[in-house]
């Protein structure tokens, strides 16, 4: 039995998510884009997109923003909150 250490395993996984996916940087931004189509599609979800500009050797670049965080809630789920509220107060 082989021991993997955990750089190499570390390592290897980023390798096949290169394979896979493409560079790290380039797939983050394809997230993105992705996201603000779909949010633009509204198939009934939730969206919401949280954005802070990118700072450039200390300096706020307003051409440039970075994903803090992303909110969704789908529609299945928005409509089934309504039996919850009532099994939760039964």
């Amino acid at each position: 039995m082989t021991i993997l250490s955990h750089r190499k395993a570390w390592l290897e996984k980023k390798k096949a998510l290169v394979m896979a996916f493409d560079d790290w940087e380039q797939t983050y931004n394809n997230i993105s884009r992705w996201l603000e189509v779909v949010k633009e599609k509204k198939y009934g979800d939730n969206c919401a997109l949280y954005y802070s500009p990118c700072m450039v050797d200390g300096v706020q670049n307003i051409s440039c923003y970075t994903l803090d965080h992303v909110f969704w809630s789908f529609k299945s789920c928005i409509d089934g909150f309504i039996f919850l509220q009532v099994y939760c107060t039964s």
